[in-house]
């Protein structure tokens, strides 16, 4: 049985929507039961082979849309009919928000920095004043990827109503939008907004990103009605208001920020009990935050105003984005076809699981065009060894140390041929003396493209699994026929 491999859902009226993160395939469930009560598939496009299926969907009243890079454009699926209609856009669609029946689609932004992208502008704050580092180290931030360094080009926006579409511009790359009333709110990074390189005592600087607040209609002029402190977070509407939720420099922030019908300007408002771990939603008057664990997480709910209540709930091991809709969290369980919701009124958790055999959707693997596989698998191969067994170069003496403090690898070779060719890596620890581990890396999809996204950060993923002890103890440890004890990496069989 191949399991529905969740990429992105939305929830709306007691139902869930979730689509598959390789096969173009969408699959409704009721919240209550689980039971699912829709299928449907779209066409890909030939010449947009290798792209993201799926970044987001929405459900409206009368249908599904999903932003589908590979299709093109936003599919829209009819649930009564089940028939599926591609609207053409001129540019990938990263987010959804829907707005009753209307649509925004907010353009996806870069991963990486354009080197001919203008700088940001920049400053240098903290004590203390006249001294510290020197002004010219910001020569130092040309060569970093990150694209929140330089200005990047406007996101696009567009607002969509059944077959008509009106692009906007809103002068800076979309960190989140939201839709107050007949009012768009949104947070943008503007070519004015400055990279904010904050001094601390002892020598310890922090970056900071800050970012624009901007509310009304695009058709009439959006007005700047503030900043927030740092430009990544979300947004999220409730109580009449959008919440500013992590836009804070802090991963453990004091405050989240509210806009509501009679805020001129957001306001700060101070979480009771302090800070708190990673937040990402708010509803019913409450904000929940992460904590992260291996294979849990506890979720942190905080009430909002004077006084407010903290409380904490255990989840099953969920992804860090997260949905909110009539009084309940979801969030994306990481391990199965689930969503996960949390009452943050009742502090009770549901599971509903998306039961499906998705065998009879997945195509045959076909090997991408102009792709030699040979050259594909080798490389993969190639610069996992180097990684693996050149380790680092110390800063403080000039020595290379492992790659992972305390582990020795004994080989990384390519097995098996397309499309199951994997890269396996096998290793001993010495806190697991006898013990030989390995890890593999199946190199395609089930579409035969390869997995360049996943792999770049495959040896980081090793090093930051064993460094937070993804290493079982040894008396857990059960070799197979070969001897070798395999590690799970969290998406590879």
């Amino acid at each position: 049985m191949r399991p529905l491999d969740i990429r992105c859902f939305d929830v709306r009226d007691g139902r869930v929507v979730a689509v598959d993160g390789v096969v173009p395939l969408a699959v409704e469930a009721d919240l209550a039961t689980g039971r699912v009560s829709g299928v449907w598939t779209w066409e890909t496009a030939a010449g947009r082979r290798g792209r993201r299926v799926a970044t987001d969907v929405v459900l409206t009243g009368a249908g599904v849309v999903v932003a589908s890079p590979a299709a093109g454009g936003l599919v829209r699926i009819d649930r009564t009919t089940g028939v599926a209609t591609v609207l053409a856009m001129d540019a990938e669609v990263g987010r959804l928000v829907r707005d009753g029946e209307t649509v925004w689609a907010v353009g996806a932004t870069a991963e990486e920095a354009d080197p001919t992208w203008p700088r940001r502008p920049l400053e240098w704050h903290g004590p203390p004043a006249g001294a510290g580092e020197p002004d010219d180290r910001d020569d130092n931030f040309d060569d970093i990827e990150d694209p929140t360094f330089r200005i990047e080009p406007s996101t696009p926006v567009w607002r969509v109503d059944g077959e008509s579409v009106t692009a906007y511009d809103l002068g800076g790359r979309v960190e989140g939008l939201a839709i107050l009333g007949d009012e768009v709110v949104a947070v943008v990074t503007r070519p004015t907004d400055p990279l904010v390189m904050r001094r601390h005592p002892g020598g310890f600087t922090a970056c900071e990103r800050p970012a624009t607040v901007l509310r009304g209609h695009p058709a009439h002029g959006l007005a700047v009605v503030g900043t927030v402190p740092d430009g990544c977070g979300s947004l999220h509407v409730d109580g009449g208001a959008v919440w500013l939720v992590g836009f804070e420099p802090d991963d453990e922030p004091e405050a989240v920020w509210r806009l509501g019908a009679g805020d001129g300007s957001p306001v700060r408002v101070d979480l009771p009990g302090g800070p708190l771990p990673d937040p990402l939603a708010v509803a019913a008057g409450r904000v929940v935050g992460l904590e992260w664990g291996r294979g849990s997480r506890r979720a942190h709910v905080v009430g909002l105003g004077p006084g407010g209540a903290r409380s904490h709930v255990e989840l099953p091991s969920v992804h860090d984005d997260a949905w909110s809709d009539l009084g309940l969290v979801w969030f994306l369980h990481d391990r199965k076809p689930a969503v996960v919701g949390l009452d943050v009124e009742q502090g009770t958790v549901t599971e509903v699981v998306l039961d499906l055999d998705c065998t009879p959707y997945v195509p045959t693997p076909v090997p991408p065009p102009g792709v030699d596989l040979a050259a594909y698998e080798t490389g993969v191969r190639d610069d996992l060894r180097a990684a693996f067994f050149g380790g680092w170069t110390s800063s403080d003496d000039g020595r290379v140390v492992p790659y992972i403090t305390g582990v020795t690898f004994e080989s990384v070779e390519v097995h098996g041929e397309f499309p199951d060719t994997q890269v396996v890596a096998l290793f001993r620890s010495e806190d697991r003396p006898g013990v030989r581990f390995a890890r593999r890396w199946t190199l395609y999809d089930e579409a035969g493209n390869p997995e360049d996204e996943r792999m770049e950060y495959a040896d980081v993923g090793l090093m930051e699994d064993v460094d937070t002890g993804c290493l079982p103890p040894v008396a857990d440890c059960v070799p197979d026929a070969e001897g070798i004890v395999w590690l799970d990496d969290g998406w590879q069989d």
